[in-house]
């Protein structure tokens, strides 16, 4: 699972039913084409997807999870967040090894590189809204 997939079976996700394949560029802050090409991989995959809408334009896809898609999504939050391994990662990248573990040091660390990196994205005017689990810290 790359990071990339796992945003977009989030953002998917995100809409219980599912949700305009134009709204993930919003959601992901992408390209039409970006989407179009990771949701055909998806769908290769089998986790995704789409489908016209017999009441609406005829050019727009609704898109949605499938079962497998929405099992291979629990699976990796399990793995990877709920098992404190995500942090653990983030912490042994920005800390030294003494400080593992220390909770206070790990808050601070995150804070300034969530700062550093909202700054970033304002520079260039990134409009993308699937929510991280950070609030910009202005």
């Amino acid at each position: 699972m790359t990071a990339a997939r796992f945003d977009m079976l989030k953002a998917i996700a995100s809409s219980r039913d599912g949700l305009w394949q134009s709204e993930l560029r919003g959601i992901l802050g992408v390209s039409a084409q970006a989407v179009s090409r990771m949701l055909r991989v998806l769908e290769g995959l089998r986790w995704a997807r789409r489908h016209h809408d017999p009441g609406c334009d005829w050019k727009r896809l609704w898109v949605s999870l499938t079962h497998r898609g929405r099992r291979r999504l629990r699976r990796t939050e399990k793995l990877f967040v709920d098992s404190g391994a995500l942090t653990l990662g983030v912490d042994a990248a920005l800390l030294e090894p003494e400080r593992l573990g220390d909770w206070q040091a790990s808050f601070d660390a995150t804070e300034e590189v969530v700062t550093l990196l909202w700054r970033i994205r304002s520079g260039f005017h990134d409009r993308a809204t699937l929510y991280d689990g950070f609030y910009p810290p202005w």
